[in-house]
């Protein structure tokens, strides 16, 4: 029926209405509650904030792969040193 309705066919609105109440009706009973989401855009001051906590965030995990890398290789160094 919602496929009619999307394509612009005549549908039995009362049908329709009685089975919309039916799965609201159900999907409450089940613990699924209709609840509003805010969609509306950030402020451009809470985008900005945003934007510097995500970089401050990436510049330490870069930080923290480059001090990785470095133990890393100094470890391969001394096993290779060790096997020598």
């Amino acid at each position: 029926m919602e496929a009619e309705l999307a394509n612009g066919k005549t549908i039995n609105i009362a049908e329709h209405s009685q089975l919309s109440s039916t799965l609201t009706r159900l999907a409450s009973r089940i613990g699924l509650d209709r609840a509003s989401l805010n969609v509306s855009p950030p402020s451009v001051e809470s985008y900005l904030e945003h934007l510097a906590k995500q970089k401050q965030h990436d510049e330490a995990a870069a930080r923290e792969r480059t001090v990785e890398q470095r133990v890393d290789a100094v470890v391969e160094q001394h096993e290779e040193e060790i096997t020598s």
